[in-house]
């Protein structure tokens, strides 16, 4: 009695094998990822090599529209995966995960089902950017090199010195940029936004915001009336007033009026207005000038 029992409980156990190792077969056949395994967080469980390709594909083409946030000196630029370039770089795992329970020996297949079934197996893409297209990108960054701007003076409405400007040049470093973009994205897991400083050299103006903001004394002042000029003569004094305002010079240096306000021509913002010409008055392009450069004198 006790053997026959043993026959049936070994008959059972040699069934229950051969149903295992048919399911297993079964599944090699198909050609299936197997029950438990993830890519992303995507359950890829039943998929032919087909869906599997096409599901990872439609994936990055999803990740393609994340935002990528530059900024470059004092100003910030956006763009997305998708026009850096972003491309698929771990494809084989598409292999791997087929493979995964489907293939090899019997007691590695049944090994590996059972293990899928204790704990699922997460697969995460990987990527990299397409060099033609991430290096066209960072050369169309050199659109934001500028020079430096040199600092200001001008006077306000309470007559002391005010400052404007002062900013530094930048040089974008566009082959490093697209090193360092390459580098981002390759250690990027798919998740969330990505932020990079793009590399760039700052050049700082001749003049500076700081060293300008120390003047802060009104040295000497002069006032002359021009109201009863003409409408054109007033032009020509106010147009070479303006060429002559902010004009900063250090110790040692000299200034020229004539080099400041001339060429007298419509084109530099001069009317004809009444001037003296070999004792005589006549119109010509700048009349009232001499004003401008008196009242300088006098301050």
């Amino acid at each position: 009695m006790k053997r026959r029992t043993k026959d049936r409980i070994a008959a059972l156990v040699v069934l229950a094998l051969a149903l295992c190792l048919m399911t297993l077969s079964a599944g090699a056949a198909q050609t299936k990822v197997s029950r438990g395994i993830f890519v992303q967080g995507i359950d890829c469980a039943g998929m032919t090599r087909e869906e599997l390709s096409k599901t990872l594909k439609d994936k990055v083409h999803e990740l393609g529209k994340t935002v990528v946030t530059m900024k470059i000196g004092d100003q910030t630029l956006t763009s997305t995966l998708h026009d850096l370039g972003l491309r698929w770089s771990n494809k084989e795992i598409v292999d791997e995960i087929l493979n995964l329970g489907t293939t090899g020996n019997v007691v590695q297949r049944y090994k590996d089902q059972m293990d899928l079934q204790n704990k699922n197996r997460e697969y995460s893409l990987k990527f990299k950017l397409k060099s033609s297209v991430v290096n066209d990108f960072a050369k169309g960054l050199a659109a934001y090199n500028c020079e430096p701007v040199n600092a200001k003076i001008y006077t306000t409405g309470d007559l002391t010195p005010g400052v404007e400007g002062g900013t530094n040049g930048i040089l974008v470093d566009t082959e490093e940029a697209a090193q360092l973009l390459r580098r981002t994205v390759k250690k990027w897991d798919g998740s969330g936004e990505l932020s990079v400083e793009i590399p760039v050299e700052s050049t700082p103006p001749e003049v500076t915001y700081e060293e300008l903001a120390k003047l802060s004394d009104v040295l000497g002042t002069a006032t002359t009336d021009y109201s009863a000029s003409s409408a054109a003569r007033a032009v020509n004094v106010e147009n070479g007033c303006q060429k002559i305002s902010g004009t900063l010079l250090y110790p040692g240096e000299t200034f020229s009026v004539t080099a400041a306000v001339t060429p007298f021509t419509a084109e530099n913002g001069y009317e004809q207005a009444p001037s003296y010409e070999e004792n005589r008055v006549v119109d010509s392009y700048g009349g009232g000038i001499c004003q401008v450069s008196t009242t300088l004198y006098n301050a």
